[in-house]
């Protein structure tokens, strides 16, 4: 739930879409994480957070009608891809904030990356690499699973234990910007009014979900 779907879910999406597309529609992740907390962990949604949505849903529109892309069946699904992963992303960390509490982050990354890579195993005799893999992709696994996935995944189930679901989300804060930076400047990706818009509205939306600590009061 929260590594095999949404990273094959990404995955997929990005055969449709570039990445800076697919990484602002990844921010909408603490939109999903509001509504599943409130299922699942009986958090109120205030009228702030229910605005934060609703603008939110209103900036993933104000991207895909802006995108340089042709929208047809084969990117609404890849967009529709990168929403679910989104949604999974939502329901895998409050899954852990309700089954793992207490339990230490390292723990909970190691044996999440674990069962991740025994429920992928199969699948790649199913669907084989379609040529010989060389030196270079396997460089490229071994640096995105050790570095993005496995070190990223630790830091996010420690915000998750000390702070909650929710705020462990805010993390999708970052992740269009710095990817939407890396996609122009190293894939030469187009830098789109739509793209730039939606990006504000979106991550404008999410600030709103996230309560921020408060400064505290000097005495």
């Amino acid at each position: 739930m929260n590594v095999v779907g949404p990273l094959v879910l990404v995955a997929t999406a990005i055969m449709g879409l570039n990445s800076s597309m697919a990484s602002v529609l990844n921010a909408t992740t603490p939109m999903f994480t509001v509504f599943v907390a409130w299922f699942w962990l009986r958090q109120k949604i205030t009228w702030r957070k229910l605005g934060g949505v609703a603008i939110g849903i209103a900036g993933v529109s104000v991207l895909v009608g802006g995108a340089p892309l042709q929208m047809d069946n084969r990117a609404m699904l890849a967009v529709g891809a990168s929403l679910l992963a989104a949604l999974l992303y939502a329901m895998g960390g409050v899954y852990t904030r309700k089954a793992f509490h207490g339990t230490p982050p390292m723990v909970v990354a190691l044996g999440q990356q674990l069962a991740g890579v025994g429920l992928l195993i199969p699948v790649t005799a199913i669907a084989p690499p379609p040529g010989p893999i060389d030196f270079g992709p396997t460089i490229a696994v071994v640096v995105l699973g050790l570095g993005a996935t496995a070190g990223g995944y630790l830091i996010y189930f420690w915000i998750i234990r000390q702070a909650g679901p929710v705020a462990a989300s805010g993390v999708t804060l970052l992740v269009p910007v710095s990817a939407s930076t890396i996609g122009v400047l190293w894939l030469g990706e187009p830098v789109t009014s739509g793209l730039i818009l939606g990006l504000v509205v979106i991550l404008a939306g999410v600030g709103m979900l996230i309560d921020f600590p408060r400064p505290k009061e000097r005495p």
